[in-house]
């Protein structure tokens, strides 16, 4: 018989599986879970945010490098927990995928008392080599830079982290591997020059653009702008046309950007072609070789921090 997930079905004896967020979707709601996994009327959903996805897909990239090699990662030694390495096993990659977490060898255990398949998709495990224990990570793309005071897990939404943390840790246990009861959020801030250089372009554009455009798209701007600068008195169309010096100007600059996008096409080119052929799903799970035929194109290729932009 077909595997027992989506909408529930009383006749089928297969286990039935509820991934992490549907569990998630019952402890917030009970009323929506049973509408939509019952009576199969699906609740309203975002699309996922990208730098949610680069981040974790990123972040397994760096630390399968020393995974491969079962040494501990740069950032574990420069904090301290040179003892733990990223885990190693012959599934790990299947256990990453929340897509399909119910088929086999995936992260995934069966109830028998309810007959209900619970699992998910991790994004990793670190070994303590000087216990033998697994410790459950989560990565955050969340920036939680404060000045305040340590991170803490108290804020009241935080509690869907530690609930996610725990069935991961629940269903490893079952499976049979010793876990810690000590897990890891890796949060990625990002707090450097570069990325305050970018936020601080982003704002000038951000005011340009609504500005420049404001005239044609006379509502659309204003709801931009107000979704910025909330108030009864704030409106696009009371602010100034702002100026733009004219020693923004770089035609050097213009000229090194124009070669990277013209690689990028090539690059993102072929990435559709392994799309279309169902090689890859996204284009962040390739690690694509480039082959360039000049040396100017080499180095200002070369001079561009691509780990750094998604």
């Amino acid at each position: 018989m077909a595997r027992h997930r989506g909408k529930f079905d009383k006749n089928n004896n297969e286990p039935y599986e509820l991934s992490r967020s549907r569990i998630e979707n019952f402890v917030r709601c009970k009323a929506c879970f049973y509408m939509e996994q019952v009576e199969g009327i699906k609740f309203p959903s975002i699309p996922g945010f990208n730098i949610n996805e680069a981040t974790d897909v990123l972040l397994k990239r760096d630390f399968d490098k020393y995974r491969a090699i079962g040494e501990p990662h740069p950032f574990l030694v420069a904090n301290e927990r040179d003892f733990l390495i990223p885990f190693k096993h012959e599934h790990f990659e299947l256990w990453t995928q929340s897509l399909h977490f119910g088929a086999k060898d995936r992260l995934n255990f069966i109830h028998a008392n309810t007959n209900l398949k619970v699992g998910g998709g991790l994004d990793d495990v670190w070994l303590n080599i000087n216990t033998n224990c697994l410790h459950v990570v989560d990565y955050k793309s969340t920036s939680q830079k404060s000045d305040k005071g340590p991170i803490t897990l108290d804020d009241f939404w935080k509690a869907s982290y530690k609930r996610q943390m725990d069935l991961y840790v629940w269903v490893l246990r079952k499976k049979g591997f010793h876990v810690d009861d000590v897990g890891y959020f890796l949060y990625c801030d990002g707090d450097t020059l570069e990325r305050r250089s970018a936020r601080s372009v982003l704002d000038h554009i951000f005011h340009r653009l609504t500005a420049w455009l404001a005239p044609v798209l006379v509502f659309t701007m204003e709801e931009v702008w107000l979704e910025r600068y909330p108030g009864d008195k704030s409106s696009i169309h009371l602010t100034d046309m702002p100026s733009t010096p004219k020693t923004w100007i770089n035609e050097e600059l213009a000229v090194k950007w124009a070669i990277i996008r013209q690689a990028r096409r090539a690059v993102t080119a072929a990435l559709e072609v392994q799309r279309t052929n169902k090689v890859i799903g996204s284009s962040l799970e390739a690690s694509p070789v480039v082959y360039l035929e000049d040396q100017e194109t080499f180095d200002i290729l070369d001079s561009i921090p691509f780990t750094d932009i998604v």
